[in-house]
């Protein structure tokens, strides 16, 4: 039986976001019957901006507590010696 999370499916998630990511406007196009090419663009547009804030959202916590609980745990390190 294989494992719910193994070492493969941690690889495959980054680089599927990866690749829907590159193409993502071009499968929306190809696979969706749009009203116009600016009904396109307009809702691809948000989509991109949906992206950007939901990136950010994970990013900026991740730059901010990673460094920190990295200072926190080289401290007690420090402190222990």
């Amino acid at each position: 039986m294989q494992d719910l999370f193994s070492t493969r499916d941690a690889y495959r998630g980054p680089l599927l976001f990866l690749r829907f990511g590159s193409r993502g406007n071009e499968l929306a196009w190809k696979y969706r019957r749009w009203e116009s090419l600016e009904a396109f663009q307009r809702i691809q547009k948000r989509w991109a901006t949906a992206a950007l804030v939901l990136f950010l959202a994970f990013a900026i916590p991740v730059l901010v507590v990673f460094p920190l609980a990295v200072a926190f745990v080289l401290r007690r390190l420090a402190s222990l010696l």
